[in-house]
């Protein structure tokens, strides 16, 4: 009898430290992989905070001019982006997707240190839009967190990893002016290809992947695939959802800082105040997307949507009629706790609806298709703004919160995202 307790003990032993090891495998994996997408994220969007300026000093003194050279260089890097990241996601699942980060992160280090080289704005737009085209960064990392993590963990996963996606994106313009202020803007490019060249050797180092390429396997269209995955109503739902939350976001993104100093007046500092203000929704974006495993313990993917959508349209319009600056930034938080738990919500649903060896073109169609919302809301968002007012933004901008808040409560049901793998 005492041989047999033993003989159970050290069996249920070597179970728990079996599983201990494959829990700490995906966890080290998801770590790591947060941390590289914050470098990649910020030397990405870091360069925004200064191109307007750097135009500006490749010698185009109209103001006219230097705006739309700002914007096609700023603009261009999302559309090219939206038409790569599908062929990245199926490269992805054809030959492995630590594979694809660490080409990636070689392809933006080497871009990043061109543009410090550029004479002339077009050299930077061309530039950029390759950029774009070798940014499907974020298809590659999804597709590594849903195939490495059980089931039971996914959501925590997934707004884990949703938590690196935001700070990169609010944390790099912030660091890209106060670096551009101290060393320049040629040498900022550098600056941001040495951290994208770091997150290359971090991810060579620390990233595991047991990919085992399929025999013999057909080659499929990017085109096909995006028929195919179209035709499931649940992802084609959220598909267009993300298209229409990033079409939002973007678009208000733009006025902003104009309406903040029309609201604040000649204060001083008033980039670093507008810089601060438009940081407080990604940061608070970040606080509701760490925490999407405790959130999606009680409520399902359904109600996490609908009321992120709901309450996130009602903040938006907060915003309009908020008195000073400080409700603004109050407003503008409470609006990103909502708005945090919308893409993990939604790529959760995904990984579920699409098979596995599927998954990295699947999200590269999704991420696409979301990106073209990226391109779409600002310019949506100025001919709102020059044909009624600043103000008015705030109205479409909920009202597409509010439209995309209809969509989930028609078409979602309750059961979305907890399907067995």
């Amino acid at each position: 009898m005492t041989a047999h307790r033993l003989c159970r003990c050290v069996l249920q032993w070597r179970l728990y430290t079996d599983g201990v090891k494959y829990m700490e495998l995906w966890r080290k994996n998801l770590y790591w992989l947060v941390a590289i997408q914050i470098l990649a994220g910020s030397a990405i969007l870091g360069v925004i905070s200064f191109i307007p300026l750097f135009v500006h000093d490749l010698g185009v003194t109209d103001a006219g001019a230097a705006s739309m050279w700002a914007g096609l260089v700023t603009g261009v890097t999302a559309f090219t982006a939206a038409f790569s990241n599908p062929y990245w996601g199926a490269y992805g699942d054809r030959k492995g997707h630590k594979r694809v980060l660490l080409q990636i992160l070689l392809f933006l280090t080497a871009v990043m240190c061109a543009m410090s080289l550029v004479r002339s704005p077009f050299q930077l737009f061309v530039l950029r839009a390759v950029q774009g085209a070798v940014g499907g960064f974020i298809a590659a990392g999804l597709t590594m967190v849903v195939t490495q993590t059980p089931q039971k963990h996914e959501a925590y996963a997934l707004g884990t990893y949703q938590t690196g996606i935001v700070l990169g994106a609010t944390l790099g313009p912030l660091i890209g002016g106060g670096i551009a202020d101290i060393i320049g803007y040629r040498e900022t490019f550098l600056f941001f290809g040495c951290l994208t060249l770091l997150g290359f050797f971090l991810a060579k180092r620390y990233l595991y992947e047991d990919f085992k390429p399929v025999p013999n396997k057909p080659k499929e269209s990017v085109w096909q695939n995006f028929k195919l995955f179209f035709r499931l109503p649940l992802v084609r739902l959220m598909m267009i959802c993300q298209f229409f939350v990033n079409f939002a976001l973007t678009g208000l993104g733009p006025i902003l800082p104009l309406y903040i100093k029309e609201m604040a007046g000649p204060v001083p500092a008033l980039a670093t105040l507008s810089g601060g203000i438009l940081a407080i929704g990604g940061l608070a974006g970040a606080v509701s997307a760490m925490n999407m495993g405790r959130i999606a313990q009680s409520w399902s993917h359904r109600q996490i949507m609908l009321a992120g959508t709901f309450f996130g349209g009602l903040f938006f319009i907060a915003q309009h009629f908020a008195p000073d600056v400080y409700l603004l930034g109050l407003f503008r938080f409470l609006n990103g706790l909502c708005i945090g738990t919308l893409m993990p919500s939604a790529n959760t649903i995904v990984s579920r609806e699409v098979p596995e060896e599927k998954r990295g073109i699947a999200f590269g169609v999704t991420s696409g298709t979301a990106l073209m919302g990226n391109v779409a809301g600002p310019i949506a968002s100025g001919l709102i703004a020059l044909t009624f007012d600043m103000g008015a933004v705030f109205w479409s901008t909920a009202a597409v919160f509010f439209f995309i808040c209809y969509l989930i409560y028609r078409s979602l049901p309750a059961t979305a995202g907890y399907g067995s793998r």
